[in-house]
């Protein structure tokens, strides 16, 4: 499937020239937290946001400095960046080539692979070298191709992961589908996970990725130069282009492979492994509101370990 990626003003529902949302686009190859960029030639003003700094926000040119003032007042008190007078110059030119995109694109260190092997060390074994190895070797395939145009990029990561690898997607299965080295041995895996690890496959090989998703639906985006191709994870079964996507960043991947495992074990009576699922969340960078739900959701399972235990409710 593709659909492009939209993005609007913080403010209006003013909407990027096709230049400046080249230049958006692009941006979010880079993972750079806790920033104002400008985003020519429409003079776009970008907060890149992450971790208690939210997310990603953009403003049309008129409501740049109204933009700044609502961040300012929302996370004022947790550092200089949102105090920051004049935005940092944009680092991606106007017209991003297939080779800067590579020479650019996040190093696979630091990557969503690493915080998913913390998650499947708190619940078994997790080989890290072993596993990256795994990754590094089932990549092989796609290298050579991150000069190709976005389409066949898009096209030979789907081929791999579907038919040459044959991953299977699962939404409502077990624990597992939602641990990385169980995925990788089974090859089943909850379309979130599937979303990662065609990620990670693809960063191996230099291709600029995106793990994004709608209010339904996963995705790997893989920019394109007037469009984002959207593969959806779940193998085919595509429906409608999605109206909104939203890209996510490495702790908003880990937040959603707790969430899913908590409820998981949850929903099979582990409630320990649901509660420490859903104490690892509270070690992420959360805004304040998904901690709250985090405390909340720990309360819940409290309350029914003490039930089942017989203590007071």
């Amino acid at each position: 499937m593709t659909a492009e990626m939209r993005f609007g003003c913080e403010l209006c529902d003013a909407r990027p020239d096709g230049e400046t949302r080249r230049v958006l686009r692009a941006q979010l190859r880079e993972a750079l937290p806790g920033m104002y960029l400008d985003a020519r030639p429409g003079r776009w003003l970008i907060w890149t946001g992450g971790g208690l700094l939210g997310p990603a926000r953009y403003a049309c040119p008129r409501h740049r400095g109204d933009l700044t003032a609502r961040l300012r007042a929302q996370y004022g008190s947790l550092g200089r960046a949102v105090w920051e007078s004049e935005p940092h110059p944009q680092r991606w030119p106007d017209r991003v080539s297939a080779a800067a995109a590579t020479e650019h694109a996040p190093c696979v260190s630091g990557s969503a692979a690493d915080l998913q092997l913390a998650i499947a060390a708190e619940f078994g074994r997790a080989d890290a070298v072993a596993t990256h190895g795994l990754l590094d070797d089932l990549a092989r395939p796609l290298f050579g191709l991150a000069s190709r145009p976005a389409e066949t990029q898009a096209e030979a990561l789907l081929a791999l992961v579907a038919d040459d690898l044959g991953f299977e997607a699962r939404g409502g299965g077990g624990p597992p589908d939602l641990l990385l080295p169980c995925v990788l041995r089974t090859r089943v895996a909850h379309p979130l996970m599937l979303a990662i690890v065609a990620s990670e496959l693809a960063r191996r090989a230099g291709i600029a990725v995106t793990v994004c998703s709608s209010s339904t639906r996963w995705y790997v985006g893989v920019p394109g130069d007037e469009q984002m191709l959207l593969l959806d994870t779940d193998l085919g079964d595509g429906g409608r282009p999605p109206e909104k996507v939203l890209a996510h960043c490495r702790h908003e991947l880990a937040y959603c492979t707790l969430t899913g495992l908590s409820r998981s074990f949850a929903g099979r009576g582990r409630l320990q492994a649901a509660r420490r699922a859903t104490r690892m969340k509270l070690a992420l960078p959360l805004a304040d509101e998904l901690r709250a739900d985090a405390c909340r959701e720990l309360d819940a399972l409290d309350g029914a370990a003490r039930r089942r235990e017989g203590g007071s409710p």
